[in-house]
Protein backbone atom coordinates (compact mmCIF):
# COMPACT_ATOMS: atom_id res chain seq x y z
CA UNK A 1 0.00 0.00 0.00
CA UNK A 2 3.11 2.26 0.19
CA UNK A 3 1.93 3.44 3.61
CA UNK A 4 4.94 2.07 5.52
CA UNK A 5 8.19 3.95 6.11
CA UNK A 6 11.49 2.08 6.27
CA UNK A 7 13.74 2.69 9.28
CA UNK A 8 16.88 3.02 7.12
CA UNK A 9 17.66 4.59 3.76
CA UNK A 10 18.79 1.14 2.58
CA UNK A 11 18.92 -2.15 4.43
CA UNK A 12 19.49 -5.79 3.59
CA UNK A 13 19.89 -8.98 5.59
CA UNK A 14 22.19 -11.49 3.94
CA UNK A 15 21.98 -15.28 4.19
CA UNK A 16 23.45 -17.93 1.92
CA UNK A 17 20.79 -20.53 2.64
CA UNK A 18 17.52 -18.69 3.19
CA UNK A 19 16.30 -19.11 -0.37
CA UNK A 20 16.84 -22.85 -0.04
CA UNK A 21 14.37 -22.87 2.85
CA UNK A 22 11.65 -20.94 0.99
CA UNK A 23 10.89 -17.23 0.94
CA UNK A 24 9.01 -16.89 4.21
CA UNK A 25 8.73 -13.12 4.46
CA UNK A 26 9.34 -10.07 2.32
CA UNK A 27 13.10 -10.34 2.63
CA UNK A 28 14.68 -10.10 -0.78
CA UNK A 29 13.73 -6.61 -1.97
CA UNK A 30 16.22 -3.75 -1.68
CA UNK A 31 14.88 -0.25 -1.28
CA UNK A 32 16.61 3.08 -1.76
CA UNK A 33 20.14 3.58 -3.12
CA UNK A 34 22.75 1.11 -1.89
CA UNK A 35 25.98 2.74 -0.71
CA UNK A 36 27.89 -0.20 0.73
CA UNK A 37 31.60 -0.59 0.08
CA UNK A 38 33.27 -3.87 -0.77
CA UNK A 39 36.91 -3.26 -1.74
CA UNK A 40 36.13 -1.02 -4.71
CA UNK A 41 39.75 -0.26 -5.63
CA UNK A 42 40.39 -4.00 -5.78
CA UNK A 43 37.14 -4.93 -7.53
CA UNK A 44 37.36 -2.17 -10.15
CA UNK A 45 41.15 -2.27 -10.56
CA UNK A 46 41.43 1.50 -10.25
CA UNK A 47 45.10 2.42 -10.85
CA UNK A 48 45.78 -1.30 -10.88
CA UNK A 49 48.91 -0.92 -12.99
CA UNK A 50 50.62 0.44 -9.84
CA UNK A 51 49.73 -2.63 -7.74
CA UNK A 52 52.21 -5.45 -7.16
CA UNK A 53 49.38 -7.99 -7.15
CA UNK A 54 49.62 -10.55 -10.00
CA UNK A 55 46.06 -9.51 -10.90
CA UNK A 56 46.99 -5.81 -10.56
CA UNK A 57 44.01 -5.15 -8.33
CA UNK A 58 45.41 -4.10 -4.91
CA UNK A 59 44.57 -7.51 -3.42
CA UNK A 60 47.95 -7.86 -1.67
CA UNK A 61 49.13 -4.26 -1.23
CA UNK A 62 47.87 -0.74 -0.63
CA UNK A 63 48.82 2.20 -2.84
CA UNK A 64 50.72 5.28 -1.78
CA UNK A 65 47.51 7.25 -1.38
CA UNK A 66 49.43 10.53 -1.18
CA UNK A 67 51.57 10.22 -4.32
CA UNK A 68 50.89 12.28 -7.46
CA UNK A 69 51.37 9.17 -9.58
CA UNK A 70 48.53 7.34 -7.80
CA UNK A 71 46.29 10.42 -7.86
CA UNK A 72 46.64 10.79 -11.62
CA UNK A 73 46.26 7.06 -12.37
CA UNK A 74 43.24 6.62 -10.11
CA UNK A 75 41.56 9.75 -11.49
CA UNK A 76 41.97 8.46 -15.04
CA UNK A 77 40.44 5.07 -14.22
CA UNK A 78 37.59 6.44 -12.08
CA UNK A 79 36.68 8.95 -14.80
CA UNK A 80 36.68 6.12 -17.37
CA UNK A 81 34.42 4.08 -15.05
CA UNK A 82 31.98 6.98 -14.64
CA UNK A 83 32.00 7.75 -18.37
CA UNK A 84 31.27 4.10 -19.10
CA UNK A 85 28.20 4.17 -16.91
CA UNK A 86 27.06 7.43 -18.46
CA UNK A 87 27.46 5.84 -21.90
CA UNK A 88 25.12 3.06 -20.77
CA UNK A 89 22.44 5.64 -20.04
CA UNK A 90 22.99 6.51 -16.37
CA UNK A 91 22.86 10.13 -15.22
CA UNK A 92 25.15 11.44 -12.43
CA UNK A 93 23.16 12.47 -9.38
CA UNK A 94 20.07 10.54 -10.50
CA UNK A 95 20.80 6.85 -11.08
CA UNK A 96 24.60 7.13 -10.99
CA UNK A 97 24.87 7.93 -7.30
CA UNK A 98 27.73 5.87 -5.85
CA UNK A 99 31.26 4.79 -6.77
CA UNK A 100 33.07 2.36 -4.48
CA UNK A 101 36.71 3.42 -4.00
CA UNK A 102 37.38 1.50 -0.77
CA UNK A 103 40.77 -0.07 -0.15
CA UNK A 104 41.77 -3.65 -0.93
CA UNK A 105 41.50 -6.50 1.56
CA UNK A 106 45.01 -6.47 3.04
CA UNK A 107 47.09 -4.67 5.65
CA UNK A 108 50.17 -3.83 3.57
CA UNK A 109 50.13 -0.04 3.87
CA UNK A 110 52.59 2.33 2.24
CA UNK A 111 55.76 2.89 4.30
CA UNK A 112 56.95 6.09 2.63
CA UNK A 113 57.82 8.97 4.95
CA UNK A 114 54.84 11.08 3.88
CA UNK A 115 52.29 8.30 4.52
CA UNK A 116 53.93 7.22 7.77
CA UNK A 117 54.01 10.78 9.08
CA UNK A 118 50.30 11.22 8.41
CA UNK A 119 49.47 7.82 9.91
CA UNK A 120 51.37 8.63 13.11
CA UNK A 121 49.86 12.09 13.48
CA UNK A 122 46.26 11.01 12.69
CA UNK A 123 46.36 7.59 14.39
CA UNK A 124 44.77 5.63 11.53
CA UNK A 125 45.43 4.70 7.91
CA UNK A 126 42.04 6.16 6.99
CA UNK A 127 43.79 9.54 7.01
CA UNK A 128 45.77 8.78 3.84
CA UNK A 129 42.67 7.50 2.02
CA UNK A 130 40.51 10.44 3.02
CA UNK A 131 43.16 12.96 1.99
CA UNK A 132 43.24 11.40 -1.49
CA UNK A 133 39.49 11.02 -2.03
CA UNK A 134 38.59 14.39 -0.47
CA UNK A 135 40.75 16.12 -3.08
CA UNK A 136 39.71 13.86 -5.97
CA UNK A 137 35.98 13.99 -5.22
CA UNK A 138 36.07 17.81 -5.04
CA UNK A 139 37.69 17.81 -8.49
CA UNK A 140 35.27 15.27 -10.00
CA UNK A 141 32.20 17.02 -8.55
CA UNK A 142 32.79 19.92 -10.95
CA UNK A 143 32.09 17.62 -13.91
CA UNK A 144 30.04 14.79 -12.40
CA UNK A 145 27.67 16.46 -9.96
CA UNK A 146 25.90 14.43 -7.28
CA UNK A 147 28.10 11.31 -7.09
CA UNK A 148 29.12 9.89 -3.69
CA UNK A 149 32.41 8.02 -3.20
CA UNK A 150 32.53 5.14 -0.73
CA UNK A 151 35.37 4.55 1.75
CA UNK A 152 35.75 1.55 4.07
CA UNK A 153 36.15 1.83 7.83
CA UNK A 154 37.48 -1.71 7.86
CA UNK A 155 40.63 -3.57 8.91
CA UNK A 156 43.18 -0.97 10.19
CA UNK A 157 40.88 1.87 9.05
CA UNK A 158 38.02 1.54 11.53
CA UNK A 159 39.29 4.37 13.70
CA UNK A 160 38.43 7.90 12.54
CA UNK A 161 41.34 10.31 12.02
CA UNK A 162 42.08 12.89 14.68
CA UNK A 163 41.61 15.95 12.46
CA UNK A 164 40.91 14.93 8.85
CA UNK A 165 37.20 14.65 8.04
CA UNK A 166 35.40 13.24 5.00
CA UNK A 167 33.89 15.92 2.78
CA UNK A 168 30.21 15.97 1.76
CA UNK A 169 30.86 13.70 -1.25
CA UNK A 170 32.15 10.78 0.86
CA UNK A 171 30.20 7.91 2.43
CA UNK A 172 31.66 5.64 5.10
CA UNK A 173 31.05 1.87 5.33
CA UNK A 174 31.86 0.82 8.90
CA UNK A 175 32.45 -2.89 9.54
CA UNK A 176 31.83 -4.61 12.87
CA UNK A 177 34.59 -7.06 11.95
CA UNK A 178 36.64 -9.15 14.43
CA UNK A 179 34.00 -8.14 16.93
CA UNK A 180 32.39 -10.15 19.71
CA UNK A 181 29.38 -12.07 18.41
CA UNK A 182 28.24 -13.34 21.80
CA UNK A 183 27.07 -9.97 23.03
CA UNK A 184 25.38 -6.83 21.74
CA UNK A 185 27.49 -4.61 19.52
CA UNK A 186 27.26 -1.64 21.89
CA UNK A 187 29.54 -3.59 24.24
CA UNK A 188 27.31 -3.25 27.29
CA UNK A 189 27.32 -7.01 27.95
CA UNK A 190 30.86 -7.83 26.88
CA UNK A 191 33.15 -9.54 29.36
CA UNK A 192 36.51 -10.64 27.94
CA UNK A 193 38.49 -10.26 24.71
CA UNK A 194 41.37 -12.23 23.26
CA UNK A 195 44.43 -10.60 21.77
CA UNK A 196 43.13 -10.41 18.20
CA UNK A 197 39.54 -9.41 18.79
CA UNK A 198 38.30 -5.83 18.80
CA UNK A 199 36.27 -4.83 21.81
CA UNK A 200 32.67 -4.03 20.91
CA UNK A 201 33.01 -1.03 23.21
CA UNK A 202 35.99 0.16 21.17
CA UNK A 203 34.29 -0.48 17.83
CA UNK A 204 31.16 1.36 18.91
CA UNK A 205 33.24 4.30 20.14
CA UNK A 206 34.85 4.49 16.68
CA UNK A 207 31.46 4.20 14.94
CA UNK A 208 30.07 7.06 17.00
CA UNK A 209 33.18 9.02 16.08
CA UNK A 210 32.44 8.52 12.38
CA UNK A 211 28.83 9.56 12.90
CA UNK A 212 30.06 12.83 14.42
CA UNK A 213 32.13 13.74 11.34
CA UNK A 214 30.15 12.14 8.51
CA UNK A 215 26.57 12.67 7.42
CA UNK A 216 26.36 9.26 5.77
CA UNK A 217 27.48 6.06 7.48
CA UNK A 218 26.57 2.51 6.45
CA UNK A 219 27.17 -0.38 8.89
CA UNK A 220 28.13 -3.90 7.85
CA UNK A 221 27.38 -6.33 10.69
CA UNK A 222 29.67 -9.37 10.77
CA UNK A 223 27.69 -11.93 12.72
CA UNK A 224 29.32 -14.63 10.61
CA UNK A 225 27.75 -17.75 12.09
CA UNK A 226 29.04 -20.30 9.65
CA UNK A 227 29.54 -24.05 9.27
CA UNK A 228 29.60 -26.62 12.04
CA UNK A 229 30.81 -24.10 14.61
CA UNK A 230 27.79 -21.92 13.98
CA UNK A 231 26.68 -19.82 16.88
CA UNK A 232 23.45 -18.03 17.66
CA UNK A 233 23.02 -14.28 17.73
CA UNK A 234 19.23 -14.27 17.78
CA UNK A 235 19.33 -12.84 21.31
CA UNK A 236 21.19 -9.75 19.97
CA UNK A 237 19.34 -8.96 16.75
CA UNK A 238 16.72 -6.58 18.07
CA UNK A 239 19.04 -4.66 20.40
CA UNK A 240 21.70 -4.30 17.71
CA UNK A 241 19.39 -3.02 14.97
CA UNK A 242 17.70 -0.63 17.39
CA UNK A 243 21.05 0.68 18.63
CA UNK A 244 22.25 1.44 15.09
CA UNK A 245 18.98 3.13 14.21
CA UNK A 246 19.08 5.32 17.34
CA UNK A 247 22.75 6.18 16.68
CA UNK A 248 21.84 7.66 13.29
CA UNK A 249 23.19 5.00 10.93
CA UNK A 250 21.70 5.51 7.44
CA UNK A 251 22.15 2.04 5.97
CA UNK A 252 22.62 -1.46 7.39
CA UNK A 253 23.83 -4.76 5.94
CA UNK A 254 23.50 -7.75 8.26
CA UNK A 255 25.55 -10.85 7.46
CA UNK A 256 23.47 -13.76 8.71
CA UNK A 257 25.31 -16.30 6.58
CA UNK A 258 25.30 -19.95 7.42
CA UNK A 259 25.26 -23.28 5.63
CA UNK A 260 22.17 -24.66 7.33
CA UNK A 261 23.83 -25.76 10.57
CA UNK A 262 22.48 -22.81 12.55
CA UNK A 263 19.12 -21.10 12.39
CA UNK A 264 20.27 -17.85 10.91
CA UNK A 265 17.55 -17.96 8.29
CA UNK A 266 15.36 -17.08 11.29
CA UNK A 267 17.65 -14.17 12.13
CA UNK A 268 17.49 -13.17 8.46
CA UNK A 269 13.71 -12.83 8.63
CA UNK A 270 13.76 -11.03 11.98
CA UNK A 271 16.23 -8.48 10.64
CA UNK A 272 14.08 -7.91 7.58
CA UNK A 273 11.04 -7.09 9.71
CA UNK A 274 13.03 -4.85 12.08
CA UNK A 275 14.41 -2.83 9.17
CA UNK A 276 10.84 -1.70 8.57
CA UNK A 277 9.18 -1.83 11.98
CA UNK A 278 12.00 -0.78 14.30
CA UNK A 279 9.55 0.35 16.97
CA UNK A 280 7.48 -2.83 17.23
CA UNK A 281 6.29 -3.62 20.75
CA UNK A 282 7.65 -6.48 22.86
CA UNK A 283 4.44 -8.42 22.37
CA UNK A 284 4.51 -7.91 18.59
CA UNK A 285 8.16 -9.01 18.43
CA UNK A 286 7.38 -12.08 20.52
CA UNK A 287 4.45 -12.91 18.24
CA UNK A 288 6.67 -12.50 15.19
CA UNK A 289 9.24 -14.91 16.65
CA UNK A 290 6.52 -17.46 17.39
CA UNK A 291 5.05 -17.13 13.89
CA UNK A 292 8.43 -17.66 12.24
CA UNK A 293 9.25 -20.61 14.49
CA UNK A 294 5.92 -22.17 13.60
CA UNK A 295 6.61 -21.60 9.90
CA UNK A 296 10.07 -23.14 10.07
CA UNK A 297 9.50 -25.95 12.57
CA UNK A 298 5.77 -26.72 12.56
CA UNK A 299 4.66 -28.65 15.65
CA UNK A 300 8.23 -28.54 17.01
CA UNK A 301 8.12 -24.73 17.34
CA UNK A 302 7.80 -24.73 21.13
CA UNK A 303 10.72 -27.13 21.56
CA UNK A 304 12.88 -25.08 19.24
CA UNK A 305 11.98 -21.90 21.10
CA UNK A 306 13.26 -23.58 24.27
CA UNK A 307 16.43 -24.51 22.38
CA UNK A 308 17.05 -20.91 21.29
CA UNK A 309 16.39 -19.58 24.79
CA UNK A 310 19.02 -21.93 26.22
CA UNK A 311 21.58 -21.24 23.51
CA UNK A 312 20.96 -17.51 23.92
CA UNK A 313 21.74 -17.70 27.63
CA UNK A 314 24.87 -19.75 26.92
CA UNK A 315 26.17 -16.94 24.74
CA UNK A 316 24.77 -13.89 26.52
CA UNK A 317 26.16 -14.79 29.93
CA UNK A 318 29.33 -16.46 28.65
CA UNK A 319 32.69 -15.25 27.44
CA UNK A 320 33.19 -13.11 24.37
CA UNK A 321 34.19 -14.85 21.16
CA UNK A 322 35.39 -13.60 17.81
CA UNK A 323 32.89 -13.40 14.96
CA UNK A 324 35.35 -15.26 12.69
CA UNK A 325 35.87 -18.12 15.15
CA UNK A 326 33.49 -20.40 13.27
CA UNK A 327 35.78 -20.35 10.25
CA UNK A 328 38.95 -21.48 12.02
CA UNK A 329 40.58 -24.66 10.71
CA UNK A 330 41.54 -26.11 14.12
CA UNK A 331 38.43 -26.15 16.34
CA UNK A 332 40.35 -27.54 19.32
CA UNK A 333 42.29 -24.26 19.40
CA UNK A 334 39.62 -21.78 18.35
CA UNK A 335 36.14 -22.72 19.50
CA UNK A 336 33.76 -19.87 18.86
CA UNK A 337 31.83 -20.39 22.08
CA UNK A 338 32.23 -20.38 25.84
CA UNK A 339 33.32 -24.02 26.11
CA UNK A 340 32.36 -24.54 29.76
CA UNK A 341 28.89 -23.05 29.26
CA UNK A 342 28.20 -25.03 26.09
CA UNK A 343 29.46 -28.27 27.62
CA UNK A 344 27.14 -27.78 30.61
CA UNK A 345 24.10 -27.46 28.32
CA UNK A 346 25.22 -29.93 25.64
CA UNK A 347 23.01 -32.85 26.67
CA UNK A 348 19.94 -30.65 27.17
CA UNK A 349 20.35 -28.97 23.79
CA UNK A 350 20.80 -32.26 21.96
CA UNK A 351 17.82 -33.81 23.74
CA UNK A 352 15.59 -30.92 22.67
CA UNK A 353 16.66 -31.06 19.02
CA UNK A 354 16.31 -34.83 18.80
CA UNK A 355 12.87 -34.68 20.42
CA UNK A 356 11.81 -31.91 18.07
CA UNK A 357 12.65 -34.06 15.05
CA UNK A 358 9.86 -36.38 16.10
CA UNK A 359 7.33 -33.60 15.44
CA UNK A 360 8.47 -32.92 11.89
CA UNK A 361 5.69 -33.26 9.35
CA UNK A 362 7.84 -32.65 6.26
CA UNK A 363 11.29 -33.68 5.05
CA UNK A 364 12.53 -30.10 5.06
CA UNK A 365 11.46 -29.53 8.69
CA UNK A 366 13.31 -32.69 9.69
CA UNK A 367 16.37 -31.56 7.72
CA UNK A 368 16.46 -28.20 9.50
CA UNK A 369 16.51 -29.85 12.91
CA UNK A 370 18.95 -32.57 11.83
CA UNK A 371 21.44 -29.98 10.59
CA UNK A 372 21.16 -27.94 13.79
CA UNK A 373 21.69 -31.22 15.64
CA UNK A 374 24.93 -31.69 13.70
CA UNK A 375 26.18 -28.35 14.98
CA UNK A 376 25.16 -29.26 18.54
CA UNK A 377 26.99 -32.61 18.39
CA UNK A 378 30.09 -31.10 16.82
CA UNK A 379 30.42 -28.11 19.13
CA UNK A 380 29.17 -29.91 22.23
CA UNK A 381 31.53 -32.84 21.76
CA UNK A 382 34.52 -30.57 21.21
CA UNK A 383 33.62 -28.66 24.38
CA UNK A 384 32.88 -31.68 26.59
CA UNK A 385 35.56 -34.15 25.47
CA UNK A 386 38.62 -32.48 27.07
CA UNK A 387 36.77 -32.30 30.41
CA UNK A 388 35.82 -35.95 30.27
CA UNK A 389 39.36 -36.89 29.31
CA UNK A 390 40.87 -34.84 32.14
CA UNK A 391 38.50 -36.56 34.60
CA UNK A 392 39.22 -39.98 33.05
CA UNK A 393 35.46 -40.44 32.70
CA UNK A 394 35.54 -43.40 30.31
CA UNK A 395 31.75 -43.75 30.13
CA UNK A 396 31.39 -40.12 29.06
CA UNK A 397 34.24 -40.45 26.58
CA UNK A 398 32.55 -43.47 24.98
CA UNK A 399 29.25 -41.58 24.79
CA UNK A 400 30.87 -38.56 23.13
CA UNK A 401 32.76 -40.72 20.64
CA UNK A 402 29.52 -42.51 19.72
CA UNK A 403 27.83 -39.17 19.08
CA UNK A 404 30.78 -38.03 16.99
CA UNK A 405 30.49 -41.16 14.89
CA UNK A 406 26.80 -40.39 14.38
CA UNK A 407 27.79 -36.92 13.24
CA UNK A 408 30.07 -38.46 10.63
CA UNK A 409 27.18 -40.54 9.32
CA UNK A 410 24.81 -37.57 9.14
CA UNK A 411 27.28 -35.21 7.52
CA UNK A 412 27.96 -37.58 4.65
CA UNK A 413 24.30 -37.29 3.73
CA UNK A 414 25.02 -33.60 3.04
CA UNK A 415 28.03 -34.29 0.85
CA UNK A 416 30.68 -33.59 3.49
CA UNK A 417 33.71 -35.76 4.17
CA UNK A 418 36.75 -35.90 6.44
CA UNK A 419 38.70 -33.33 4.42
CA UNK A 420 36.16 -30.54 4.63
CA UNK A 421 35.76 -29.14 8.14
CA UNK A 422 36.26 -31.81 10.77
CA UNK A 423 38.55 -34.64 11.76
CA UNK A 424 37.11 -38.17 11.86
CA UNK A 425 37.63 -38.84 15.55
CA UNK A 426 37.80 -36.92 18.80
CA UNK A 427 41.08 -38.63 19.65
CA UNK A 428 42.60 -37.02 16.56
CA UNK A 429 41.25 -33.60 17.49
CA UNK A 430 42.52 -33.92 21.06
CA UNK A 431 45.58 -36.20 21.00
CA UNK A 432 47.42 -37.02 24.22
Amino acid sequence: SLEESAAFDWARPCSSTTIRYDKLSNTDGDYGIKMLCCHGMQANRFAGELSVSPEHNWAVDQPCWLSEEFYDASREDIVAYIEGRIASGEVPGEDLIFVDVSHGDNGNWCKCKKCQKMYISEGTHTAEMLTWINDLSDELEKTYHGIKYGVFAYELTKKPPKTIKPNKHITISFCYDRCCSAHTIDGSNCTTFDQWTYSNVQLTDWLLGWLEISDYVTVWLYYMANGLLSTSFLHNIRDDVKFLYDAGVKQIFGCADDHGFSANWLAFCLQSELYWDIGMSDSDYDALCNRLLRTFYGDAAQDMRQYFEIIGRVHKYGSCYNCWGALMTDPSMCLAVDTDAFAAKYDSLLEIVERAKGYADSAIEEERMTMIGCMVIYTGSLCAYPMAKAANDTARIDELCARYALLDERLRAYGMDDAVVYKPSLNEVFPD
